[in-house]
């Protein structure tokens, strides 16, 4: 989860030469400064290191007491078997447990409680002495998690009944996440790096490469980062196979995820595009008969670099022939067929100039699509503004719907483009004579002409000399009033790490405002964020928004090769940061009564709770049978087909969809 496994902090300066912080290489629990408080009470209070194993976190000080002590058990559990249970008390009586950490960082726990009288009975959280939520009546297991503010932080857990006897207060699972940092290595010790992300309300995907060539794809929840279970085998699609080669892009819409890189299948690089179940990872039999899109345009070496989705189709865009041509395939979001009305039998290809050019990024919007990337090796940047229906380019912008810069003897190229509703921005490598450069462009979306509000010039610009050999641009994306910049620079050469070159690469992240280009001061250090985690490669590739954080990935070399690195911030600040609660309740289902025609569900009854159940023909929930409120915990379906597999789901009906219980399969 975001923290747990390593915790860093940095001594940030704003600008390009190396910086100084200790170096990360302990885990959370070495690096927790844990203070012990000891509230003065009336009531006993006792220290039980039986605790932290019932609670799975012996890292943490606790403490129990009142007219009761809590106490292991292992009579019903959440997690690993073995729970926290409130001690035996009577009416006007109370016993709690408590824990103290330091903040910032968030509190993550399993609860439940029994309690004859609703309303009456409670089972109480304190922040610092401050109620934040309670449970009364009858529960299943509960998750709940709280961002905690910097300091020490005291947490407790007090149960209170209107009666004596069996009204109890379980606690189970509590997790510490001391800041957002996530580090996760690949299966083998070798290269790997987080290439993309993408979003959706509940969760976040990481496609990127494991060893030298696999792809792997993370289903996490943005609460805590933890891996989603349901998704591949406990969170993660790991995908070792002959022919694995590049991994690029990902994209989401409301069922389904989708990914572009390549494969070396036909002995040639060729481009791939897989369609997969958000909920299960399994891919997606409909799209192309297996799930997969291969293209192999031609012999030479075929690269897929960018991805697009809208609700109906998919655009896909990169280069062909060796890196000498432009090429941009739509096909059908369901079935994976090339649309024939669009270019030619579903493809536009050009070719710029004889010696090398490569489509390196693109952006759609409701009616056309804007392509950038080079063309003449590197000596220009070349911009595109294509029809969405035909794929012609747009005579109205630049020169008949292309645009070209040269840069100067050493050339450049756009590698990432960000649009809103009346402009494109460009995130462009430069080489002019002397030195390397780093730059956005902002430019009209009907004409294609720059805007000189932005930066003055219609661009703002980092210069680098010489010795700056290695610098790139990772991912630019918008929201409605700034841009955020994913990339790396280098500080010095260093020539202990030459698996992957001589630089040592620099993690940075930039806040702009989009009307004038100027760096946003109140994020990270004057508008940045630059730090230097390894004495390697470590660098930022993807970057998504949320309404309330930034999420960035790539890799760092803390290990001495690459590893995954994702990191969740403030998008105001650029603090590492922490997220709003969110509940889960845990129902269990379960079938019976499973014939050939039909089965009964149920699962674990929440008093005065209504649910609402799913019954699909697969993974994704695409393909709803039966689905609806229902007021009592079981259900049956009839008329089912023979030896067919069917999945289910249930959720309380006053629960975000991150809480659903399933999905489980079954046959008939």
């Amino acid at each position: 989860m975001f923290g747990r496994l390593k915790l860093v902090h940095y001594n940030m300066q704003h600008n390009a030469s190396p910086i100084s912080c200790p170096h990360p290489r302990h885990y959370l629990s070495h690096l927790l400064t844990i203070l012990f408080v000891i509230f003065l009470t009336q009531y006993s209070a006792a220290q039980d290191s039986s605790i932290g194993d019932a609670l799975d976190n012996i890292d943490l000080p606790w403490t129990t007491g009142g007219n009761a002590t809590w106490y292991a058990q292992t009579g019903g559990s959440y997690y690993d078997g073995d729970s926290l249970k409130s001690g035996a008390i009577g009416f006007g009586q109370e016993s709690w447990v408590q824990t103290s950490v330091s903040g910032p960082g968030t509190i993550a726990f399993y609860w439940k409680v029994s309690a004859s009288y609703v309303n009456a009975s409670f089972l109480r959280f304190y922040i610092n002495g401050i109620e934040q939520t309670r449970l009364t009546g009858v529960t299943g297991w509960l998750r709940q998690s709280y961002a905690l503010p910097s300091g020490t932080n005291v947490l407790r857990w007090t149960y209170t009944p209107a009666i004596s006897g069996s009204n109890i207060g379980w606690l189970d699972k509590v997790e510490f996440a001391s800041g957002g940092v996530l580090i996760t290595t690949a299966p083998s010790p070798s290269n790997s790096s987080a290439r993309d992300i993408a979003l959706d309300s509940d969760s976040f995907y990481v496609f990127g490469s494991q060893t030298d060539s696999g792809w792997q794809i993370e289903k996490r929840d943005k609460v805590l980062g933890d891996l989603v279970p349901n998704f591949g085998i406990n969170g993660v699609v790991s995908l070792i196979a002959p022919g694995y080669s590049g991994a690029g892009n990902i994209a989401a819409d409301d069922s389904y995820i989708y990914l572009s890189g390549a494969d070396n299948l036909p002995g040639n690089s060729e481009w791939r595009v897989e369609k997969r179940s958000k909920l299960s990872g399994e891919l997606v039999n409909s799209f192309d008969g297996d799930g997969i899109v291969q293209s192999n345009p031609s012999t030479a070496g075929d690269s897929a670099a960018a991805l697009a989705i809208d609700q109906d189709f998919i655009y896909i865009g990169g280069s062909s022939n060796g890196s000498s041509d432009w090429r941009i395939e739509k096909r059908d979001i369901v079935t994976g067929a090339l649309v024939n009305s669009f270019g030619v039998n579903g493809v536009v290809t050009s070719n710029p100039t004889p010696i090398q050019d490569a489509l390196l990024a693109m952006a759609i919007d409701s009616d056309y699509i804007y392509a950038v990337g080079m063309s003449n090796l590197l000596q220009e940047v070349r911009i595109e503004k294509r029809e969405k229906v035909t794929g012609t380019l747009v005579s109205g912008f630049g020169t008949n719907g292309v645009i070209t810069i040269g840069i100067g003897p050493y050339g450049g190229a756009a590698e990432s483009i960000a649009l809103d509703d009346a402009y494109i921005y460009i995130a462009e490598f430069l080489s002019p004579s002397g030195g390397h450069a780093l730059r956005i462009e902002k430019r009209s979306k009907s004409t294609g002409a720059l805007d000189f509000a932005f930066g003055g010039l219609g661009y703002v610009e980092t210069s680098f000399d010489e010795s700056a050999a290695d610098i790139g641009i990772g991912k630019l994306v918008a929201d409605s009033s700034n841009l955020f910049w994913a990339r790396y620079d280098t500080g010095i050469y260093n020539d202990n790490y030459p698996d992957t070159g001589p630089c040592d690469r620099h993690w940075r992240v930039e806040k702009r405002n989009k009307i004038t280009g100027a760096l946003q001061s109140q994020f990270g250090v004057d508008g940045v964020i630059s730090y230097n985690p390894s004495n390697g490669s470590d660098v930022a590739r993807g970057i998504a928004l949320d309404s309330n954080f930034v999420y960035v990935v790539g890799h760092d070399q803390l290990p001495g090769y690459l590893q995954w690195r994702i990191e969740r911030r403030d998008i105001v600040t650029g603090q590492i940061a922490n997220v709003t609660p969110i509940s889960l309740t845990l129902l269990s289902p379960t079938f019976s009564n499973v014939i050939s025609d039909g089965l009964t569900a149920s699962w674990a009854s929440v008093l005065g709770a209504s649910y609402i159940a799913v019954l699909a023909r697969d993974s994704g929930f695409s393909d709803v049978i039966a689905s609806g409120t229902l007021s009592t915990n079981s259900t049956s379906y009839a008329g089912l087909y023979a030896a067919t597999p069917y999945y289910f789901q249930v959720k309380l009906s006053t629960e975000l969809d991150a809480s659903v219980n399933g999905s489980l399969k079954v046959y008939s």
